[in-house]
């Protein structure tokens, strides 16, 4: 039967090369007597459809006019969540075309039987499971790193400046959230706030006048 490798690696660094799951692919094709046509790589998020990558949606194009089987190191290497496996797979089975995954001890999962589409839900539901739980458990370390005044990326916030990795304060800055406070302690509006800030002479960070919002998304 011919077949076609399917590779991608993530744009940062990452123990399964491209160069190893070519390696593997190859070799378990010939164990298993498969012709292997052609060896497909993305360099894409496991985030992107499959169709929406651009090997392999070449790839699926391939697929549907000559049929065959595709073989891939892991399932995560193909799919992004469990909704899109299981929409390609029931495709695929449609057009005979078989899946091989080589992280199960080089078996492959037959895919037109109740028992093989079983399997390779549960597979497509762990891999999607492993993937939201690396996904909370970084949400949570950049709380933790946040909730320590660590710099965490992007814009620092309005009297902040991210020096070494760490927020500090910025002493200019906080001098016009402080001015601020006051004027709205006397009972001044937003509008007002800004008229005095831009009477004399200060900017907002982008050197721009200050206006009611930008007060209040900065100051307050």
């Amino acid at each position: 039967m011919r077949a076609y490798g399917y590779i991608r690696v993530s744009t940062g660094r990452q123990a399964l090369s491209e160069r190893a799951q070519r390696t593997a692919i190859s070799a378990y094709c010939d164990l298993r007597n498969l012709e292997l046509a052609h060896v497909y790589a993305d360099t894409v998020s496991g985030g992107t459809r499959l169709r929406d990558r651009p090997e392999g949606a070449e790839m699926l194009a391939k697929l549907g006019v000559h049929g065959g089987a595709v073989v891939a190191v892991r399932l995560d290497r193909l799919f992004r969540n469990v909704a899109d496996c299981c929409s390609q797979v029931r495709q695929w089975a449609d057009q005979g075309v078989g899946l091989h995954l080589l992280d199960h001890g080089g078996s492959s999962i037959d895919t037109s039987t109740s028992a093989g589409r079983l399997f390779l839900d549960m597979l497509a539901a762990f891999a999607s499971f492993e993937r939201e739980l690396i996904g909370e458990r970084t949400a949570s370390a950049l709380a933790d790193k946040r909730a320590r005044g660590e710099y965490t990326g992007g814009q620092p916030p309005y009297g902040y400046k991210a020096v070494n990795g760490v927020l500090q304060k910025c002493q200019d800055e906080q001098a016009i959230i402080d001015e601020v406070h006051r004027l709205r302690d006397d009972g001044l509006s937003l509008q007002r706030c800004a008229d005095v800030l831009n009477g004399s002479g200060k900017r907002s960070r982008t050197g721009r006048l200050w206006d009611r919002q930008t007060v209040h998304r900065c100051c307050l």
